[in-house]
Parts: C-alpha cells; structure tokens; sequence
C-alpha cells in the first residue's frame, strides 16, 4: 500500500524529469557525432607531428649483470625524456629479448639476447615502435623471436618488420596520431634471412617493395619506411646502391626513409623535399667500444604532410663507466659532433646550419611538392600562365547558405592555399559578396609576402551576409581586367541579375579583356540550374568548373 501510494506521487513528477533528461541525452549525442563527423572531415590544418629516430640497440649477456643490479630503465634514463617528447619515438633492435633458445651459429659466433625485461625499459624509454629487420635477431631462434614481438606488444610497444609468418613479417604498423594516421614498413638488405619455420624477416625485393609504398601511401598521411642493410663498410660514403634504393621509395609515395648500417654513421639527404637519413650508428652496443662515440639523433617536424624541419640532438655513447647509456651532450663535444655531420650531410648537398649544442637542416621547398589548395586552383592559375605573370581575382560567396556544412571556412582554406602559390610578380585581389559587392581592394595588388599575410588574415575574419549578387560580382571583377577570374559559391543568385541566360550574356558583354573564368560550385545541394550556370560561365570564357561536393 505504502509502495503505491509513494509510486502514485512520485511518478508525476519523476517523468517530466525524466522526459527532460532524455531531450537532453539525445542533444549531447547528436552535438557528439557532429563534433566527430566534422573531426573527421576537416582535420586541423598546420598541424605538427613529431618523430624521433635512434639507431641499433644491441644488448647481449655481458649486460645481464648490470640490467639485473641496476634495472632496465638505466640504459635510456639520460635520453628518455628526449624520447618522450615526440609524437613518435623508433629504433633498431638488433637482439632478441628472451630466455628461451639456443644459439644457432656455435660457440665462435657473437651471438646476443637481452633479458626479458628489457622489453620494459624500452618501453617506459618513451619508445612506440621498434623495427626488427637486423642481423642478430634470430641469433636464438623462432622462440627467442616470439618472445621478442610479445614482451614488446604487451609494454604497448608496436614492432615491425619480423613475425612468425612472411605476412606477418611484412605487415605495416600504423599510430593513429592527432587526426593523421601514420604508417611504417620495415625491409632488411641483408644476407640474414631465416628459414621457413625459424620466423620470417621481412625482405627488400624491389619490386614488391616499391609496389607496397605506392600502394600505402594512397591510404597514410606520412609514410616511413626503415631499411637496415646489415654488414658495416670500410668507408662511410652512402654507395650509390644505397641511394638508388632510397630514391626510388621516396619517388613511389615514402615520406621518410630511415636506413641502417651496422656500426655505422652516415649523413642525411633531402631528395625531392624528403628526408633520407642513411645510418644512425649504435645507438646502445651493450659494454663494446664502439666506432663512432658521438652521434646524433635527428627529430623530424612534419606539418600538414610536408617536412618542416630536421632537428639534430648530439648524443654521446662512448662514456667508458657506462658504455651502454646513451647520453645528450653539450658545451664543445656537442660542436664536434655536430661539425662531424655537418660534413657527412654536405657530402649529400645537405644544408646543415649550428645553433647553439644542436644542429638543424631546414627542407628548401620543391615545385613537385608545393602546397595545393583543396579545390585545385592555384594549380590551374600555374597552368594558365604561360610565360607572363598572372592577375587573379578571387571572387567568394558569403551569404548565409555558406555557413551550412562548414563550406565557407573550407572555402577560406582553399582560397588562402591559393593565395599563398602565385609568384612574386604575380598581382591578385579578392571580392566578397552577398546581397552587396564588397571589394578587398580598390586596385590590384603585388603578390608580395605582405600583402598576401595580410590577405589571409583578411578572409580569417569574415561574416556571413545575406543574398547572392553574383552578377554583380562577376561585373566589379572584370572590371579591373584580371588575366584569371576565380568564382567560388554555392548557391543561386537572388540579388541584382537573377536569370542565367540573362547572367551569361551580360558576362560576355562585360569580359572585353578576355579574362578566363574558373567557377568552383560547392556545396551537397546544388540544384540543375546551379550548376548550369557557373558551367557555362567556366565555358564561354575558356575556363574550368569544379564540382566540390560536401556530405
């Protein structure tokens, strides 16, 4: 009794609550799924991502005793918070880690297996990836292997490179960092590939491996591809085999190529406005002398895809207490280390410039591999330019349609990419418009640095209007006799001229100086006579139309 009666009461006054909650879950769920939806088509632009890379770690039984006594964390405790700051931190790893196997070259080969916990302090090191295309990795067999890939995964480390089967041997690893996603590949040049049945190395076949870095870099927003070649040479020169290899990566889709050599340390190359760094040197070589004690650790800066920036870290591996402890150097050790590759990098006809107790190599720009805007039109003013310069006026849409599906902040993206591609001697201007013309200029423009930061900062702070007067537009435009007239909108005109057939004929009438007209028509909605228009304005005026479609 007492039950229903507290039901009776409670209820009336519960469900509205209720109700309200409800309207309220399915609001923040729909503003979830937007949010999302929006992060996954537009990713941030000037985007940064971070990659560090280290040479071969080499850790045998003559290092059990102290990894025992000390733990494993004292090997990279001098380099680990250098680690911890990229995005991405990868070496070479050049053991296994187990305390299973057999050695399988006898007694008079130097074999080597770390202790299992090393895969910790490789781990808590800052390191994300470790690639095992080297030499001694098999030097105890299938178990020792896969014990290796597993210690590693389970301390969240990814490897690559190595696996029970061919497949899984030749399988990428990908991060998904920020809003890109990242993919490594890993190959061995050397003559140290297993048996079936003893784990697999991943091989570099040229052609299957070209073929997969092509195929791969349709689907990554940066590639990195390691290649380790094994024995060491009498020289340091990068051998023309080497570059071959290298170039031919890059010039199928690789962002990045990171080669090793054992014991090596060689310089790096920008080819194409890629960076091919050739070998790394030991990075930890258990208590052994080693050939080169100062080295370096390059960290690499990409925005947007491009490199932006080589930033080269001193390291010192020859301290005689602690052999195996990699440690930053400063002060006049750091200068030698530093002059040192400045040379191997210059043997490269790479720039490499000191500041400081670091090194950094700044990528010069290359046409193959300049910025495109999203819609492709500093890519048809390039086209269309023949031998003379160009004069460009952008012409934007900002009524209020433009602010469904984000098309006027992709269009502002777009039009400052195109901005920032003509030539110094090009000459450019922009004008808005809604139910009104609003002109950025009274006359146009020198395509200097100046005015074009000033531009963009300009189409940065734009508001949306109201109505479409893209007749009158087109008119100021022509006006001011522009070699190329881009027109982005995406909506039918609803001020001043309103009939297409009367627009193009006024159009042809106002274009004396034969001035090429490129429409961009975006947007998901556009109707039959939209499209009509802004392609028959591209055709009577020796242009082109692009149709963006946004979902």
């Amino acid at each position: 009794m007492k039950t229903t009666l507290l039901k009776n009461r409670l209820l009336p006054q519960v469900l509205p609550n209720l109700k309200f909650l409800i309207r309220k879950f399915r609001v923040l769920f729909q503003l979830t799924i937007s949010f999302i939806s929006l992060t996954v088509a537009y990713p941030a632009e000037n985007e940064e991502i971070s990659l560090i890379a280290v040479g071969d770690i080499t850790i045998g039984s003559d290092l059990t005793p102290t990894l025992k006594k000390s733990g494993v964390d004292i090997v990279f405790s001098e380099v680990s918070r250098l680690l911890q700051s990229a995005d991405i931190s990868v070496a070479t790893l050049n053991t296994s880690i187990s305390d299973r196997g057999e050695p399988k070259y006898g007694l008079g080969h130097k074999a080597f297996r770390a202790v299992p916990d090393l895969a910790r302090g490789i781990s808590n090191a800052g390191f994300d990836l470790i690639s095992l295309t080297t030499p001694h990795l098999l030097d105890f067999g299938v178990d020792a292997l896969e014990d290796t890939i597993q210690l590693l995964n389970n301390f969240q480390v990814k490897t690559v490179g190595a696996g029970l089967t061919e497949e899984e041997a030749n399988k990428p690893a990908w991060f998904d960092v920020k809003t890109a996603q990242i993919a490594f590949l890993a190959y061995s040049h050397g003559r140290f590939f297993a048996t079936q049945g003893e784990g697999f190395i991943s091989r570099a076949l040229h052609s299957s491996m070209i073929e997969k870095v092509e195929r791969l870099s349709k689907r990554a927003d940066l590639l990195i591809v390691m290649t380790h070649w094994g024995k060491p040479r009498q020289t340091r020169e990068v051998t023309k085999r080497q570059q071959f290899f290298a170039h031919a990566l890059v010039d199928a889709g690789a962002d990045l190529v990171l080669c090793q050599r054992l014991h090596m340390l060689q310089g790096t190359e920008i080819y194409q406005g890629k960076p091919i760094v050739y070998s790394l040197a030991d990075f930890v070589y258990g208590n052994y002398d080693k050939q080169y004690t100062r080295i370096i650790t390059p960290k690499m800066t990409f925005c947007d895809g491009e490199l932006k920036l080589i930033e080269l870290i001193p390291v010192w591996v020859g301290n005689p207490e602690a052999k195996y402890q990699p440690k930053i150097l400063n002060g006049e050790l750091a200068k030698l280390a530093l002059e040192n590759y400045q040379v191997l990098c210059k043997e490269l006809n790479t720039e490499m410039v000191i500041e400081s107790s670091k090194g950094f190599i700044y990528p010069k720009p290359t046409k193959s591999h300049s910025k495109q805007d999203a819609f492709g039109i500093g890519d048809y003013v390039e086209k269309t330019r023949g031998d003379r310069s160009q004069k460009v006026i952008y012409l934007l849409d900002i009524s209020s349609s433009m602010s469904r599906q984000n098309k006027l902040k992709l269009a502002v993206s777009a039009l400052k990419d195109a901005v920032n591609m003509l030539k110094p001697d090009d000459q450019f201007n922009l004008i808005t418009f809604d139910s009104d013309v609003h002109p950025y200029s009274k006359s146009m423009l020198a395509a200097t640095p100046e005015n074009l930061s000033a531009a963009c900062q300009f189409l940065d702070q734009l508001q949306h209007g109201s109505g479409t007067n893209l007749s009158a537009a087109i008119e100021d435009g022509l006006k001011l006799t522009p070699s190329t007239l881009v027109v982005v909108s995406d909506g039918t005109p609803s001020r001043g001229i309103r009939n297409p057939d009367q627009i193009c004929q006024m159009v042809r009438r106002w274009n004396m100086s034969q001035t090429r007209i490129m429409t961009i028509a975006l947007g998901g909605d556009h109707s039959d006579d939209d499209v009509e228009l802004l392609q028959q304005l591209a055709s009577d005026h020796n242009g082109k139309m692009v149709l963006i479609n946004i979902k």
